[in-house]
C-alpha cells in the first residue's frame, strides 16, 4: 500500500475548497489565500521569545472596516437581534511576511484575540489585532489558527471546517460547540433544565422575553470556560438532587446561591431596561435620564456576576471537582468522587439528542476522567464536565437509572 502524498498547505487547501464548495477556487482570490495559510504554516516552525510562534489570523476581505461591521452567525442569547462580533485595534497596513507574523504573534496570545489580516494593494497586509466578543460566534469570517507547529484549522462561524496536520488533510474532528450544546434543545440541555429548575422558572418570569433557559446556560458556558482558562485541568460535578452525605474538603460556608440571585438581579435590570425602552416614544427624551439610571443597573448587575462567576471558575483549579447542586448552588470544592477499580461502560455521544456511538475507553485517561465516569454513573440526571490540562474537554450524563451506561460528548470551544 502506497503511502498517502505529502502536501503544501495550500495545494490542500485547494484540493478541500474544490470539495466544499462544489467549484474550483477562483484563481485571484484563491492565491491570496494560499499565500496566508502558507505563510502561517511556515510562522508556526519558529520561535519567538523561546516558545513556538502559533499565531492566529482572523481574514477578512474587506479589512478593518468589514470585520468591525461583522456581527454573529448565530444569535443564541440577545434580545437585541446578533451582536456585532469582533473589537478592533487597527494598524498601519504591513506587509504579511512569515518574520512579521512571528513578531505580533505574543501579542495575540490574549484570550479570543486574533491578527488581522486582509488585502491591501494587491497584497496581504497585517491591519490590526481583534478580539472576538465574549458569547459569540465571530460570524461569517475565516479564522485560521496554528494550534501546533505544522498544523492549520480553519474556522468559520466557531464551526471547523479544515485541518491539516503533518502534510495531509484530515477531516475536523467531531466536536460539539459548548454554546451550542447548553442553548440548543437535546439530552444536555433538557438535564440542565431539570436540575435547575427553580431557577429556571424564576428567570422566565424575569426576562423580557420569557425565554426558558439562556441564562443558565450562559451562566454554565461561562463557569466552564474559566474553568478552562486555567489550563490546570479540571472537573465540575453537578448533582441532580438535593446532596445528603458529600462534603468537599472547602466547603462553602454562607453564599452558596449568590451568583444565582446575582443572575436573576441581572435579568430583572435588564428588563426593567428595555421596558423602558420600548416605552419611550422617538422624540420623548421626558424618561432619557430612568433609563441611563436602568442600563447603568444593569451593567453593574452584569459586572458583579461576571467577577463572581470567575472567582468560582477558578476553584476548578484545586485538587478534585468543584461540585454543584441543583439550580447551580455551589456546595464546595475539592470534593474527591468515589471510585471503584472497574468503570462504568461509556458510549460517545454521536449527535445532542445522545445517540449511543461506540464505546470510549474511558481508561486510556488518567483520575479525573475516571472520577467523572464514577460521578455520572452514581448521580443519573446529574451533569459532569472535565477538561484535561492539555485542552480536551467532554461532558458525561447517565440520562437515568434505568440507563446502565453513560454519554460521553466530545466538546469544543470557539478557538479563539
Amino acid at each position: 500500500m502506497s503511502e498517502p502524498t505529502l502536501k503544501y498547505p495550500r495545494d490542500a487547501l485547494r484540493d478541500w475548497w474544490q470539495e466544499y464548495t462544489g467549484h474550483p477556487p477562483p484563481e485571484g482570490g484563491f492565491g491570496l489565500i494560499g499565500d496566508l495559510i502558507d505563510t502561517l504554516f511556515f510562522a508556526s516552525l519558529a520561535r519567538e521569545e523561546g516558545h513556538p510562534a502559533l499565531a492566529r489570523i482572523v481574514y477578512h476581505h474587506d479589512g478593518v472596516q468589514g470585520l468591525e461591521r461583522t456581527r454573529e452567525h448565530a444569535d443564541f442569547d440577545s434580545s437585541q437581534g446578533p451582536a456585532l462580533a469582533w473589537t478592533v485595534i487597527p494598524f498601519h497596513p504591513i506587509r504579511l511576511t512569515v518574520n512579521a507574523l512571528v513578531k505580533l504573534t505574543p501579542a495575540a496570545h490574549v484570550e479570543r484575540t486574533a491578527i488581522i489580516v486582509g488585502p491591501h494593494d494587491g497584497q496581504l497586509h497585517i491591519l490590526g489585532l481583534a478580539r472576538r466578543s465574549k458569547s459569540t460566534d465571530g460570524g461569517n469570517v475565516w479564522v485560521f489558527s496554528a494550534p501546533e507547529p505544522g498544523f492549520i484549522v480553519l474556522h468559520l462561524a466557531g464551526e471547523e471546517i479544515f485541518r491539516y496536520e503533518r502534510g495531509q488533510r484530515l477531516s475536523p474532528e467531531q466536536k460539539f460547540p459548548l454554546w451550542k450544546i447548553l442553548h440548543t434543545d437535546g439530552l444536555v440541555r433538557q438535564t440542565l433544565e431539570r436540575v435547575c429548575q427553580n431557577l429556571v422558572r424564576t428567570l422566565t418570569e424575569a426576562s423580557f422575553f420569557q425565554w426558558s433557559n439562556s441564562g443558565v446556560s450562559s451562566l454554565l458556558y461561562d463557569l466552564i470556560n474559566t474553568m478552562v482558562s486555567t489550563h490546570h485541568g479540571g472537573l465540575i460535578a453537578i448533582l441532580g438532587t438535593e446532596p445528603s452525605t458529600e462534603k468537599p474538603f472547602y466547603s462553602l460556608s454562607h453564599n452558596q446561591s449568590l451568583h444565582s440571585e446575582l443572575l436573576r438581579q441581572a435579568t430583572t435590570a435588564q428588563t426593567h431596561a428595555l421596558r423602558l425602552a420600548f416605552k419611550r416614544l422617538p422624540d420623548d427624551h421626558s424618561m432619557l435620564e430612568e433609563e441611563r439610571a436602568a442600563d447603568e443597573e444593569a451593567r453593574t448587575a452584569k459586572e458583579a456576576l461576571d467577577s463572581l462567576i470567575a472567582n468560582i471558575g477558578q476553584l476548578t483549579a484545586l485538587d478534585n471537582a468543584l461540585l454543584l447542586g441543583p439550580d447551580l448552588k455551589v456546595i464546595g470544592a475539592g470534593f474527591a468522587v468515589p471510585t471503584e477499580a472497574d468503570t462504568p461502560t461509556v458510549h460517545v455521544a454521536q449527535d445532542l439528542q445522545g445517540t449511543p456511538g461506540h464505546v470510549y475507553d474511558i481508561n486510556q485517561h488518567g483520575s479525573r476522567h475516571r472520577a467523572a465516569a464514577w460521578f455520572a454513573f452514581n448521580n443519573p440526571g446529574g451533569l459532569v464536565f472535565l477538561v484535561s490540562h492539555d485542552g480536551p474537554l467532554r461532558c458525561l450524563i447517565r440520562p437515568s437509572k434505568e440507563e446502565k451506561t453513560l454519554l460521553l460528548w466530545n466538546l469544543r470551544l470557539f478557538e479563539i
